[in-house]
């Protein structure tokens, strides 16, 4: 499955980076072709307070458990 960069995120890091003054990092999973395991390994490491998804038909599923097992591992800490 090739997909392009998830443009809308990458906008919206941009953004942040450039009048937010936050630190941004985008993880494609999809592109790096990483299991579940791998994503929530990614998020554990970089330990953000707010995390943005990009879905597609095709991964909705995929993504509704990615942000269920954030969810259940770190509650309402991680913003979705």
């Amino acid at each position: 499955m090739v997909l392009g960069f998830p443009l809308g995120l990458g906008y919206i890091a941009a953004y942040l980076r450039k009048y937010g003054h936050y630190e941004v990092q985008i993880f494609d999973a999809i592109q790096q072709q990483s299991t579940m395991e791998d994503v929530i390994r990614a998020v554990a490491s970089y330990d953000p307070a707010y995390i943005g998804m990009t879905t597609y038909t095709m991964n909705i599923k995929a993504a509704v458990e990615v942000a269920r097992q954030i969810k259940n591992k770190w509650g309402d800490q991680k913003k979705i």
